[in-house]
């Protein structure tokens, strides 16, 4: 089976389905490791919708929450990458 990149994966996707769709797995790897692996599905195969776990009551009940400072989302991004 290939091994193909998370980035490059996402860069591209349509390639890299093709190919799965053709009948050839792939894993893919974040940092090295492998974290999943893509396989062709069957004829027969059909997705199934699982139904919520939780009533739609407890998602509206979220509240967000208040910074007590402005933050940049590129920033903190970039930062947290630099550290991986």
């Amino acid at each position: 089976m290939k091994r193909v990149s998370s980035a490059d994966l996402k860069a591209h996707l349509g390639e890299y389905l093709r190919v799965v769709q053709e009948g050839q797995g792939l894993y893919v790897t974040s940092h090295r490791k492998t974290v999943a692996r893509l396989l062709p599905s069957s004829p027969n195969e059909v997705a199934s919708i699982q139904p919520p776990s939780l009533p739609i009551s407890v998602v509206k009940d979220l509240k967000g929450i208040r910074l007590s400072s402005r933050v940049d989302g590129v920033h903190a991004l970039l930062d947290d990458r630099r550290r991986r």
